[in-house]
C-alpha cells in the first residue's frame, strides 16, 4: 500500500512538472519563436504553423466558452438540466446556446485568424521564409543536438526506472 501511494505521488510530482515547464514556456515565447524552434528541429512549416495555431486557438475558445457561458447564466437562471437525472439530450439541450455562442465567436474570428495566415505566407507559391534565424556559437548540428537529447532521455528515464 505504501509503495503505491509513493509511487503515485512521485508520479503526480512529474506530471506536475512537465506541465508547470510547457506552460511556463508557452507563456513566454512568442508564436514567432516558437515556430522558429520548431523550423530548427525540421518541422516542416506548415505543420509548425498548425501547431502554433492550435496552441493559442484553444485558449481562445476556452475563454470565448466561459465568456458565453457567463452571459447565458446572467441572462436566465438555469442553463443545466435537471438534477438527478442522466439524460444526454437534456444535456446537450442546455449546452446548445452556450456552444452556438462558441460558435458565433469562432466564426467572427475567420477573417483574424486568414488574415494572420496571409501574412505567415501560407497560401503563397514562395516558400515562407524568416527574418530571424536561429544560429549555434558553435559547430553543432542539429543532428548532434537531436543525438544528446536522446541520450538524455534515455539517461532520466534509465534513472527513474
Amino acid at each position: 500500500l505504501f509503495m503505491g501511494i509513493s509511487e503515485t505521488i512521485r508520479i503526480i510530482f512529474r506530471f506536475t512538472g512537465i506541465t508547470l515547464l510547457f506552460f511556463l514556456y508557452f507563456r513566454t515565447t512568442t508564436s514567432d519563436d516558437f515556430i522558429l524552434t520548431l523550423r530548427f528541429f525540421g518541422i516542416p512549416f506548415r505543420f509548425a504553423l498548425i501547431i502554433s495555431i492550435a496552441s493559442r486557438y484553444i485558449p481562445f475558445l476556452l475563454r470565448a466558452h466561459k465568456n458565453a457561458e457567463a452571459a447565458h447564466r446572467l441572462r436566465k437562471t438555469d442553463i443545466t438540466p435537471e438534477p438527478g437525472k442522466w439524460n444526454i439530450f437534456a444535456k446537450v439541450k442546455a449546452m446548445l446556446p452556450v456552444l452556438t455562442s462558441v460558435l458565433v465567436q469562432a466564426i467572427k474570428n475567420i477573417p483574424v485568424l486568414a488574415m494572420a495566415l496571409e501574412t505567415r505566407g501560407l497560401n503563397n507559391a514562395v516558400k515562407p521564409t524568416c527574418f530571424r534565424q536561429i544560429t549555434l556559437r558553435c559547430s553543432i548540428t542539429r543532428q548532434t543536438v537531436l543525438f544528446f537529447s536522446g541520450i538524455l532521455f534515455i539517461i532520466i528515464v534509465l534513472i527513474y526506472l
